[in-house]
């Protein structure tokens, strides 16, 4: 029969194309389906709450505004007519009258003494219990994180701090085989409004080249300098330095399962999608306990992964970055927040 080859065809085709479903890998699968909204500058609320009347602005513009929900799109587009902050140079100008802190101070590491920290008797309530995704809570005044993990198939350290005095921070993020920030090192600042992180400074360090910016959100631009190299670019939201990563997560609003924000990495600026992928069971070197893994896959094809501990005061209890060339994973060691040790290290781990 003429038409025995041509169902023999038919079929063929039919068994080619369900297999090539069946066996297609999983990370093919489309992405969950949902939007992810925008995280816009919040404005700094008036010193009296108000309804109807905005705070006195310089200049013409605008009518009233209200500070929106943090980390979500309701927040407020920045206005051009506002006062823009003072960016930083490479050269940062020394401490003001208002407390700032500096950028040119790096943060403590293992065994260094930091004079900014909180003492242990200014903490209230202690380290609180889990707290839901969508209640941001404020920001420790200061915390330090260390880590043991791998870079590829080296065995590394690394280390996340941060401190603030309620209107700056300063935040660190650093891995390295010699020591916690011997390969990595990488320094932020900025300010806190409504306890959104917003990023104004950042100086990188990888492997020797060194690379600072100057983030002005208000503005909408990045300006980045490394050696005698210039660029400069325009966001359309927030940008939070790679740095800042892990306090600005903290601090947001997760009533949405996606953000996207732009990240500010050395010498490199771009836009990233953040997924709230729900609490885990985390396995550390020392003990175990949930948090919540946040996924920011960046448009230059890195990708960086943060576990916050609820139990911690949603401190990051493991990173893993991606960058295109090296995988680092790091899984927190020792963990104190506003002074108090919440996990020593045990004996026997990596310095």
């Amino acid at each position: 029969m003429k038409s025995g080859p041509r169902l023999l065809l038919a079929l063929a085709i039919s068994l080619s194309i369900h297999g090539m479903l069946w066996f297609a890998p999983e990370w093919d699968a489309a992405e969950t389906p949902g939007v992810a909204l925008r995280v816009k500058l919040v404005q700094q609320p008036s010193a009296v709450p108000t309804r109807d009347v905005a705070a006195p602005r310089r200049g013409a513009g605008g009518g009233s505004e209200k500070p929106g929900k943090r980390g979500t799109a309701k927040a407020t587009s920045p206005s051009t007519d506002a006062s823009a902050p003072v960016v930083a140079d490479s050269e940062p100008a020394p401490p003001g009258p208002s407390g700032r802190l500096v950028i040119s101070e790096p943060l403590y590491v293992d065994g260094e003494v930091d004079d900014l920290r909180a003492p242990a008797d200014a903490i209230s309530g202690g380290a609180s219990g889990p707290v839901s995704q969508d209640v941001p809570i404020a920001l420790p005044r200061s915390g330090r994180v260390s880590y043991v993990g791998t870079a590829s198939f080296l065995n590394v350290t690394g280390l996340v701090s941060w401190q603030h005095d309620g209107a700056h921070y300063e935040a660190r993020l650093g891995a390295g085989v010699l020591g916690a920030t011997s390969s990595f090192d990488y320094v932020s600042s900025g300010r806190l409004v409504a306890q959104q992180v917003v990023t104004e400074t950042a100086r990188d360090n990888r492997r020797g080249k060194l690379s600072v910016a100057a983030i002005d959100n208000e503005a909408g631009v990045v300006r980045m300098e490394r050696g005698g190299d210039v660029r400069e670019r325009r966001i359309t939201g927030l940008a939070v330095a790679l740095s800042s990563l892990p306090q600005a997560l903290a601090s947001l609003d997760w009533s949405t399962e996606k953000i996207s924000l732009f990240v500010v990495g050395d010498f490199w600026v771009e836009d990233a999608v953040v997924t709230d992928r729900g609490l885990e069971n985390l396995q550390l070197p020392a003990t175990s306990l949930e948090a919540r893994r946040f996924q920011a896959k960046i448009n230059n094809g890195k990708t960086i992964e943060i576990w916050l501990a609820p139990a911690w005061r949603n401190a990051p209890a493991r990173i893993r970055y991606d960058d295109g060339a090296i995988v680092v994973d790091l899984k927190a060691s020792e963990v104190e927040i506003d002074g108090v040790i919440l996990m020593m290290k045990s004996r026997g781990e990596g310095e």
